[in-house]
């Protein structure tokens, strides 16, 4: 147990600086970015386009999914997880180890990290805005949530804009 609080602090830090660095080169292309990017994968959905997806139908736009399953599929295969879901609307269910880092102003983003309960080596990076802080101040950590958003993969894998869905 002591080990994964360790972990928890080593995660809580490096998100600490993401935001800080975020931050600092701006991300007021942050909200204007995830909406270019929700938009196509509405209207390739409506159009009926799956040139990406494959024969697994976790592919199709809408999709839920473990996190501890998408971080085993991103750990081996990077590009197929990318191939699959980069652009796409995603529903993640997964453990919250910690509190979100909340956004202390509309120019930066909040970040949770959704993991596998028990394997602190890898998360999803949850990124919020400071309008929906409050209901993602209520997660305290050692729980488990449900998210969504559009995947896609920047140094880690992550959804943005996020929004809670439950907390459980």
């Amino acid at each position: 147990m002591k080990k994964i609080l360790k972990n928890a602090k080593k995660i809580k830090m490096m998100l600490a600086v993401v935001i800080f660095g975020a931050s600092l080169f701006g991300c007021s292309s942050f909200q204007n970015a995830d909406s270019k990017n929700a938009a196509p994968s509405v209207a390739n959905a409506k159009a009926g386009n799956t040139s990406k997806a494959t024969s697994d139908e976790n592919a199709s736009p809408g999709v839920t999914i473990e996190a501890a399953d998408l971080l085993k599929r991103y750990k081996s295969s990077k590009e197929s997880v990318r191939n699959d879901y980069e652009g796409k609307q995603i529903t993640v269910r997964g453990y919250a180890l910690t509190s979100a880092t909340l956004p202390k102003s509309d120019r930066i983003f909040g970040i949770l990290g959704i993991m596998e309960k028990g394997e602190t080596s890898a998360e999803i990076q949850c990124r919020f805005s400071l309008a929906d802080s409050e209901k993602f101040s209520k997660i305290k950590g050692d729980q488990f949530v449900t998210v969504k958003g559009v995947f896609g993969v920047d140094l880690l894998p992550q959804i943005k804009p996020c929004t809670l869905v439950k907390v459980e």
